[in-house]
Formats: structure tokens, sequence, C-alpha cells
């Protein structure tokens, strides 16, 4: 955010600071004109053409960090309006090529796990199936035997059930710690990144509400396998 020549310094700090307290703002840095200069002619190469300027044409700079939840176009639109209301403003620049750009990349990534996820749930149905299948004929013998004693579907079916939640738990925790497990192997090189690009950013553990999340997924098609399999299972031996 850009000022108008004529606001001062310590104009410039109150607004700063005024800018801090609005909600959908989650950092302000106020850069001084002359500290702006200063860095104009280090870095330009026309320091010397600079020296004859007989005052800076440059304005304070207000540069604003939003808050994350506001991520799209919209929501920062609104955002620039609002801060053109504030007094002494001369220009509001953002660079909304950049952020749709971003979002598009976000957007491919988000798809290509959930393509990812589906693919890796149907995985887990066929092997989980598969298991189950080889239980059944390891089995049979005693199926056969407990179905002419007359058990009942469900009485037949509840240790397979049981192995699916078992084999649905076991294989939810195990990918719950190699995610963490390999968010630990790339945390510091993907810091190292950030940090050459002055960004804070950086990688956070699976939540224990995702972990237990994605364990009660993973139990889910664990015991929806079992029940199909042994089902059909039951179905062909009775037909």
């Amino acid at each position: 955010m850009f000022l108008n020549q004529s606001v001062t310094l310590q104009r410039a700090t109150e607004l700063s600071t005024l800018l801090q307290q609005n909600s959908n703002v989650s950092q302000t840095v106020l850069i001084d004109k002359q500290a702006a200069l200063e860095e104009f002619r280090q870095y330009s190469g026309f320091g010397s053409a600079i020296s004859t300027l007989a005052d800076n044409p440059l304005p304070h700079v207000i540069q604003i960090t939003p808050i994350a939840s506001i991520d799209n176009q919209a929501s920062l639109t609104l955002l620039v309006t609002e801060l053109k209301k504030q007094p002494d403003i001369q220009l509001v620049q953002m660079d909304m090529g950049w952020l749709d750009r971003l979002n598009g990349i976000l957007n491919i990534a988000q798809r290509g796990v959930s393509i990812i996820t589906i693919l890796l749930g149907f995985a887990v149905l066929l092997i989980v199936s598969n298991t189950i299948r080889l239980e059944l004929q390891n089995r049979r013998d005693e199926i056969d035997i407990t179905r002419l004693v007359g058990a009942t579907r469900s009485f037949i079916m509840r240790p397979f059930l049981y192995s699916g939640f078992w084999y649905g738990f076991l294989g939810g925790i195990v990918a719950c710690l190699l995610v963490n497990l390999s968010v630990w192997l790339i945390d510091g090189p993907t810091s190292s990144l950030a940090s050459l690009y002055s960004s804070s950013f950086n990688l956070n553990y699976m939540p224990f509400t995702h972990a237990v999340l994605w364990t009660t997924f993973s139990i889910s098609l664990g015991v929806i396998g079992s029940w199909i399999v042994v089902s059909r299972y039951l179905s062909e031996l009775e037909s």
C-alpha cells in the first residue's frame, strides 16, 4: 500500500498500527521511504543519479499480509477495497495473477490427491478381500461343520469381520506413522528452501484428529471388504 508523498513517518507508523488491528490482516510492515531510497541506491546501479535528486521521490509503503483464510480473489478484492478507504492512500497494489496461478496449482494438487486416495482405497479393499478369501479357503471345513449344526450367517461372518477390523486398524496406524515419518524426513530441506525466500513456511505433522479420522476410514474399508467377500462366499454355498 503506497501512501501519499505528504504523509509523514509518524502518520505512516500510526496507519500501520491501525491496519494491524484489522481482523483480516495478519501482519503489516512499514517500509520507510528513506530506507527504501537507500536500498534502491544500493541495488539499482543508479547511485550517482539518485544523489542529484533534490527530494526523495519514493513514498512510505506498508506491506500487508492477509490472514490465511483469505485465499481467493473475491475475498482479497474486498480487502483491497476496504484498504483503499483508508486516508492518505495513493495506491493499493496486489498481484492477482500470481494468486490465480497459485490457486490453480493447489486445485490440481488437491484433485490429484483425491484421485490417489480413491485408488488407494480400492487397493485396500482388494487386499483385504483377497486376504479374507484365503482365510475362508483355509477354514472351509470349519465353516461347513458350523453350517451343518445350524450356525447363522452372522455367527459365521463375525470372526472374519473382526479380522477385517484389525487389518484396517493396523493399516491405518502404519499409514499415519509413515506420513509423519515422511514429514520428519523432508521438514529440514523444506525449511531451508523456505528460508531462502524469506518465508516462515514449515510442514506440520498429522494432527491427532486427522489420524483418528483416517484410521476410522481404514477400519471401515477393512470391515466392508470382509463383509463383501464373506457374504458372496456364503451365498455361493447356499445356492
